[in-house]
Order: C-alpha cells, then structure tokens, then sequence
C-alpha cells in the first residue's frame, strides 16, 4: 500500500513502521497546534466542552497510532493498558517516596519533590514514546497484517479476524 487514508489515523488496526508514526506524530502536532493557536490568535476561549471533544478525539487518534506501532513490533495493544497502569503505579510510587523522604511541603509545585515525580513521570512517557519511534519492526507479514509499505502504513487483511490454514489433506480450518 502506498497511498495514506483518513482511515489510516482513525483505525487502530493493521500496522505503522516508524516514518508512518512519525507521519501519524506530525498530524496529531499540527492539529494541537492548529486548534490551540487558532484559540490564542483569535482571542477567543474554547468551551470545556469543545475543549474536552477535541481532546477525545486527538487522544484516540494517539491510541490508534501507538497500536499500529504496537502491531508492527508484533505486540497487542494491550500493552497500552499495561503501561498506563505501571505509569501511574510509578508516579504513585514516586510520590509517596518524595513525601516520605522530603516531607508533605517538598510536593508543593515548585518544590524539588514535585520536580523529581515530574521527572520520573515524564521521564518514563518520552522513553517510552522514543523507544516507538526507534525500535524496528517485524520484517514481513506478521498477525497484525502486511508489512507496511512505502508509505508507513499497512491495513489489515480484510476480515483479517479469523485466519485460514489448509492441512496437508486440504482441508480448511477456521481459528
């Protein structure tokens, strides 16, 4: 496949090598950007409930993103859930250690212990978010579809969810 879709950012299945995420990255950055510097260049506040749709809806197109990368490292998506639960299990962690060690005050914005569970927080997303952008993916055709193709992208075989084997009599099975 060589051409990119609307599809391409809004479905979570099939596969993204790294150029697709970085394409994927740059439409979810400009749309930030279009969306908030619309709002500071015209002066004009949006509602919280605008606000709250528009980042639903950047924040799925993220999810869809980060599975197609998933998927082309030959792992499930639900590794997203994994790491949103060890993401805030750490900052938990982090946290009760600094009011442990500092004190309660230490945790005030603007206090070293509010800086060090940032950093611990952050730390840990960009890390992760590099090691996406920087791990090869499976060479070929994997169960998440077609390697991705010049364009980054790959879509899933259709009605890719049952998979077809033939034994040696010629028999077909359906798992």
């Amino acid at each position: 496949m060589s051409e990119i879709s609307a599809i391409d950012f809004f479905d979570p299945r099939g596969r993204v090598n790294r150029k697709g995420l970085i394409v994927l990255s740059g439409v979810l950055l400009g749309a930030q950007l279009g969306v908030y510097g619309t709002e500071y260049l015209g002066g004009e506040v949006i509602s919280p409930g605008a606000g709250f749709a528009i980042n639903s809806v950047l924040l799925w197109l993220g999810i869809a993103a980060i599975s197609k990368r998933l998927h082309d490292l030959d792992a499930g998506a639900s590794r997203l859930i994994w790491a949103a639960l060890f993401l805030v299990l750490g900052a938990v962690a982090a946290s009760v250690g600094a009011i442990y060690a500092l004190g309660e005050e230490a945790m005030q914005a603007g206090h070293i212990g509010y800086f060090i569970v940032a950093l611990v927080v952050f730390g840990t997303v960009i890390g992760g978010t590099m090691w996406l952008h920087c791990a090869a993916g499976v060479d070929g055709a994997n169960r998440f579809g077609p390697a991705p193709g010049s364009s980054g992208f790959a879509r899933p075989h259709p009605r890719s969810s049952k998979t077809v084997r033939t034994s040696n009599s010629g028999a077909v099975a359906f798992n």
